[in-house]
């Protein structure tokens, strides 16, 4: 071999050297691979996410329990204006429909009986008489259902017990206005039947052309007053009891007393809520932190052990190539010197220490080999999804179990005014 060729090869040969010597320091110099989460670890926080989950549901249990047994405190205003007004029986609740179906029913009863009376034996027409029995039945209706709304319920719903000089004074100006809407329905009724007894609506005040005995000559003056009168009592009772509850403020302390409750409750509800919630997120953070470190580890380490690997695949192909073209060159070395002394004479051939670069390959058993990753956990987050569920579950069947519109359907009056005594 000369020294060309020599040059060539030894050139060759510290390429090939460097590289793998480079090859060899990033192997060593990698770390080991990352230590894989423990399941046992991940096992022993998700049975304490459970048991936070426990005692976070208790707490909020109790908290529930707590202010439910403050609802009397919160009842006291309530239980205060019964004793006041000598009240034993729960808020009565309107029921709007039923009013405006008896009203209608009223209203058409005494529409139509009014307009037959009009026109029994009367000296009045069709047309005018229906109308005129339209006007009368919506006037009453209108003037009894305001009488008993405004009047009979203050008239009646007053203060019984300490009741001052003032509230007997309201209690009497109500009675007194009660008794003039009443009277006002008869005086429209006595007017119907003056209205039947003269043939229309002008001169119904002159007795000296219409006495007052002719009036009521026959039954049919005689029926209009009560028929009206009875439709306008029906509205005076719907006015009274029927449109809210015939206690004046009886309905609204009692709202006023609900809200206060159910916003005390709401409020521990949502602050227990937001603490079970939270204790979900901070569970979750227990299990997922180590595992997403880890994979973002071994991601780092997979690819630097990647990268090594190629590199070393690479590196053992440039020696088998170098290899085939220093065996090339030698050939190609040997024919030009047969050529130069001639085919008669006999030269040295071109070998090269192929062993020595092939010693230079890297072994790919001792590279670094890539890992598995992270154990799964999903098992583990359901259980702490169910624990979540199972605490919010309580939580919330307790809220619901207190969160209702409260009344005092036994609470008696009397006994209470002795107790105070």
């Amino acid at each position: 071999m000369g020294d060309k060729q020599q040059d060539k090869f030894l050139t060759e040969f510290e390429r090939l050297a460097e590289v793998q010597a480079e090859l060899r320091v990033q192997r060593d110099a990698m770390e080991a691979p990352p230590e894989r989460p423990s399941l046992k670890v991940l096992e022993a926080a998700t049975c304490d996410a459970e048991a936070d989950f426990k005692k976070r549901r208790a707490e909020a249990e109790a908290e529930i329990e707590k202010i439910e047994a403050s609802r009397s405190d919160h009842e006291a205003p309530q239980r205060d204006f019964m004793l006041e007004h000598g009240i034993t029986r729960p808020v009565r609740q309107p029921n709007l429909v039923k009013s405006v179906v008896t009203l209608q029913v009223a209203g058409v009863a005494e529409t139509g009986g009014t307009t037959m009376l009009l026109l029994g034996e009367g000296a009045m027409n069709l047309v005018p008489a229906g109308l005129t029995a339209l006007v009368f039945s919506a006037s009453n209706l209108a003037l009894g259902l305001a009488t008993g709304y405004f009047c009979l319920r203050r008239a009646l719903g007053g203060p019984r017990q300490n009741a001052t000089f003032q509230d007997r004074v309201k209690s009497w100006t109500a009675g007194l206005a009660t008794g003039v809407g009443v009277a006002t329905m008869l005086g429209m009724h006595f007017a119907a039947a003056r209205v039947r007894a003269t043939g229309g609506h002008s001169d119904i005040w002159d007795f000296d052309e219409v006495s007052l005995f002719a009036t009521f000559g026959d039954y049919y003056g005689l029926a209009l007053v009560p028929i009206g009168m009875l439709a306008g009592l029906v509205a005076l009772r719907e006015g009274y009891s029927q449109l809210s509850d015939p206690i004046p403020g009886y309905s609204e302390i009692a709202k006023e007393c609900e809200s206060s409750f159910k916003a005390k409750l709401a409020e521990a509800f949502d602050a227990q809520t937001e603490s079970l919630d939270a204790a979900l997120d901070q569970a979750f953070d227990a299990i997922e932190t180590p595992i997403n470190a880890y994979d973002e580890a071994l991601d780092a380490y997979n690819d630097e052990a990647q990268s090594l690997r190629e590199r070393a695949l690479r590196h053992n192909g440039n020696i088998e190539v170098t290899i085939m073209r220093l065996d090339a060159d030698g050939h190609d070395e040997e024919k030009r010197r047969q050529y130069k002394v001639g085919p008669d004479r006999d030269i040295d051939p071109v070998v090269f220490d192929l062993k020595a670069l092939r010693k230079l390959a890297v072994d790919e058993k001792q590279l670094p080999e890539s890992v598995v990753s992270a154990p799964d956990t999903g098992a583990l987050s359901l259980r702490i999804e169910a624990a979540h569920q199972e605490a919010l579950g309580r939580l919330e069947t307790a809220y619901r179990a207190s969160d209702f519109f409260f009344v005092l359907p036994f609470f008696d009056g009397r006994r209470a005014k002795k107790e105070n005594a």
